[in-house]
């Protein structure tokens, strides 16, 4: 037994561990910051929620803006010089593009609400509207780019008066078509081609509607190669 006390006596004491002993502590994290929005998401975030304003100023609707009003604000947009990078063709519903309804898709839930199904017929008015928040996201995300709520801007000026499903239509179809035209110059001629390519177009695109929307679109600048039309 005094062989195991020696022993015991000459082990080490057993240290005490106190606070300046233990391994420092990782900084708080603070709440992930929102992931930058695409410069187009920005874009269209801003329209959509500017035209919205317009459109409710000029007539009571249901919240929200349709899809195909959205499509129709783009391809205007677009057509305008703004970075929209997708394809559009004709519709039913005037110009539209497979690749922004995916991108309305994604958007979904996420800076959109009520976004109807991918699948749905194009002529559905399904409205979408901003989430809570989604248009001052979009505002900073281009706080480096004003030129591009400037072109919002000039869009709100094209379409004034015309804020509606039908109204946008019209001058996107309007735009669209003089564009593609053999005789671009020609009213009648467009009017008469827009009404054989549309199953709708006898009964909605009158020559006077088209003739009224070509003059906008000639005098706020988007068919500048139509400018005697204006006169």
């Amino acid at each position: 037994m005094p062989r195991a006390t020696a022993v015991l006596a000459a082990l080490p004491s057993p240290a005490v561990i106190g606070p300046a002993d233990l391994p420092p502590t990782s900084p708080r994290l603070r709440p992930a910051e929102p992931a930058d929005l695409p410069v187009l998401w920005a874009l269209l975030l801003v329209m959509i929620g500017q035209y919205t304003i317009r459109a409710h100023i000029l007539a009571p609707r249901e919240p929200g803006i349709s899809r195909s009003e959205i499509q129709n604000l783009a391809y205007l947009l677009a057509a305008r010089g703004s970075p929209i990078p997708v394809h559009f063709a004709p519709g039913q519903n005037g110009p539209y593009s497979t690749e922004l309804a995916h991108i309305l898709h994604t958007m979904h839930e996420q800076q959109l609400t009520e976004c109807a199904d991918l699948g749905a017929p194009t002529e559905t008015l399904a409205p979408l509207a901003l989430a809570s928040g989604a248009e001052s996201q979009a505002r900073r995300a281009l706080t480096d780019r004003p030129e591009l709520n400037s072109r919002v801007e000039e869009l709100l000026h094209v379409v004034d008066g015309f804020e509606s499903p039908y109204g946008v239509e019209l001058l996107a179809t309007v735009h669209h078509m003089a564009r593609h035209s053999p005789r671009p110059s020609d009213p009648a001629e467009i009017g008469t081609r827009i009404r054989s390519r549309n199953h709708r177009g006898p009964r909605l695109f009158t020559q006077y509607h088209v003739n009224t929307a070509l003059h906008r679109l000639t005098t706020t600048g988007c068919l500048p190669e139509l400018s005697t039309f204006s006169s």
